[in-house]
């Protein structure tokens, strides 16, 4: 058997499972020990032996310990965005997942979903009806991979990852399609108020502005307002990353806070609870009651399940978590990134997904 490398777009939670049912060869999966609840880590490990990485961190200890699972004829599975789609566009591809390609010397085979965005949105508290499928979309020898740049091999993992969910010409029907969206929306894009969107039922509204917009089976908003332009979650999700990217950040400002927040301290097997209260975000650190993390101390943020955010500060990882369903953790992660690229001098070319 020739090893290979299989990756995927990842839509929804039962991507890695269905995926690995699918195949007729053994695959050890590669995920973050954060993506797999703590109660269910052991038996993970025994059933599907997965390669635990930090979910954003480059971790070196892992990529070596792929490389030699390849090297002794297995085949691993990965999902190169490193985290779950919110807005139905393909996440963030770091350089180093085309790195681990080259240097593997495997066979490379790549995956595609579709329809999980509607199916089960990241956001979503329950599932639609309708259509989620898979199917393997190209498979290129390493004979192939070795005569490409590496600019080649990455355009073409990034175009035949990249599949367009919305507009969608099948219908998912829920009578709770917009529920909880505002785990992924938190900016009126007609105001420009921050957590004043609220959602129940199909439509989600701002109560500064009073804009309503519903949003339909086919994955689209529809709107009265004239001045609403977004078509899709994605289009929506676009307009506030720019705006983070163009936000002026001034000393000491909060630029963010939230209320009843958890910290904890993760283990491989147990959490420990840490401090509750207001969450906020400044110019130069992020806290937790009187909990602070410098950003010059954390190595990685990124958001976890459906509204966890997660810190990496050294080896030790930090869960941040809401029972308020509707808390948006994302606008913390890609506010730090932004702090985080103009303090190093870097293009905002992420911000965490």
């Amino acid at each position: 058997m020739i090893e290979y490398i299989l990756i995927a777009n990842h839509q929804t939670t039962d991507d890695p499972f269905l995926l690995i049912a699918s195949l007729k060869d053994i695959v050890y999966p590669v995920t973050s020990k954060d993506f797999v609840p703590i109660k269910y880590r052991k038996a993970a490990q025994k059933l599907i032996g997965p390669v635990y990485k930090a979910k954003t961190l480059k971790d070196i200890g892992a990529v070596k310990y792929m490389l030699s699972v390849l090297r002794e004829g297995n085949n691993l599975m990965l999902y190169p965005e490193g985290n779950r789609t919110f807005s139905g566009n393909l996440c963030y591809i770091n350089d180093s997942t085309i790195k681990l390609i080259i240097k593997s010397k495997a066979n490379l085979a790549i995956y595609n979903f579709h329809g999980g965005y509607g199916y089960d949105p990241r956001y979503s508290t329950s599932k639609r009806k309708g259509p989620f499928y898979g199917k393997m979309k190209k498979i290129i020898s390493y004979k192939e991979l070795e005569k490409m740049s590496f600019e080649e091999i990455r355009d073409l993992v990034i175009k035949n990852l990249t599949v367009q969910e919305a507009p969608s010409k099948e219908r998912y029907k829920s009578s709770s399609r917009a529920e909880a969206l505002e785990r992924c929306l938190y900016r009126c894009p007609i105001c420009g108020e921050i957590g004043t969107l609220s959602s129940k039922g199909n439509f989600i509204t701002c109560s500064k502005c009073n804009l309503e917009v519903e949003y339909l089976d086919n994955l689209t908003f529809k709107s009265s307002n004239p001045n609403f332009h977004h078509l899709t979650v994605g289009d929506w999700f676009k307009e506030q990353e720019e705006y983070i990217k163009a936000y002026q950040v001034k000393e000491n400002e909060v630029i963010f806070k939230d209320d009843n927040c958890t910290l904890e301290k993760l283990f491989f097997d147990h959490e420990d609870f840490i401090t509750k209260g207001k969450l906020e975000i400044t110019d130069k650190f992020i806290k937790v009651n009187d909990k602070t993390f410098n950003f010059n101390d954390i190595k990685e943020m990124t958001v976890s399940g459906k509204q966890t955010l997660i810190i990496y500060i050294g080896s030790d990882s930090y869960r941040i978590a809401s029972p308020i369903i509707g808390f948006n953790p994302i606008k913390y992660m890609q506010m730090y990134y932004h702090i985080t690229n103009i303090n190093l001098g870097f293009e905002d070319k992420f911000l965490g997904i």
